[in-house]
C-alpha cells in the first residue's frame, strides 16, 4: 500500500507571495533608510545653522565689516530655506515608510493565509493517511484472525 505524498496544490501562489513579502520588506528596508539619511542630513544643516548663527553673534559684537556680516546672514537665509526643504523631505519620506510598512504587513498576511491553509490541509491529508493505514492494519488483523479460525476449525 503506498499513498501518494502531500501536494499543496495552492504551492505556486505560496512561492509568489513569499516573492512578494521579500520585495516589500526590501522597499521598506530602502525606505528607512532614506528616511535615516534625510533625518541625518537635516540633523547636519541644523548643527550647520546653529554654528553659522554663533559666528555671526561674534562678528556683530567684535569689529565685522559689514560685508562679512551681510555674507553670514546670506548664508544663514539659506540655511534656513535649506533646512525647511529638508523637513518637507523627511516629512515626505515618512510618509512613504508608512505606506511600506502597511504594504508589508498585508504582504505578510497574505503570505500566512496561504500558509495556514497549507498547513490545514497537511493536517487534513495527515489524519486521512493514518485513517487508510488504521484501516488496512484491521482489515491485516481480521483477515489473521479469520485465517486461524479456519486453521483451527472454529
Amino acid at each position: 500500500m503506498r499513498m501518494r505524498a502531500f501536494r499543496f496544490k495552492l504551492e505556486r501562489v505560496l512561492q509568489v507571495r513569499r516573492l512578494q513579502e521579500d520585495l516589500q520588506r526590501e522597499a521598506f528596508w530602502k525606505a528607512q533608510r532614506d528616511l535615516d539619511d534625510a533625518k541625518e542630513y537635516l540633523r547636519a544643516l541644523q548643527e550647520e545653522f546653529v554654528k553659522y548663527k554663533e559666528l555671526l553673534r561674534s562678528r556683530r559684537s567684535g569689529e565685522a565689516e559689514a560685508h562679512e556680516v551681510l555674507s553670514y546672514e546670506r548664508y544663514l537665509d539659506y540655511l534656513h530655506t535649506a533646512i525647511e526643504r529638508q523637513r518637507q523631505v523627511v516629512d515626505r519620506l515618512r510618509a512613504q515608510l508608512e505606506e511600506h510598512r502597511r504594504a508589508l504587513h498585508e504582504a505578510v498576511r497574505k503570505r500566512q493565509v496561504l500558509e495556514r491553509l497549507k498547513e490545514r490541509q497537511e493536517d487534513a491529508y495527515r489524519r486521512y493517511k493514518n485513517k487508510v493505514f488504521q484501516n488496512f492494519l484491521d482489515e491485516v488483523g481480521s483477515r489473521t484472525d479469520l485465517r486461524r479460525e479456519d486453521i483451527c476449525g472454529m
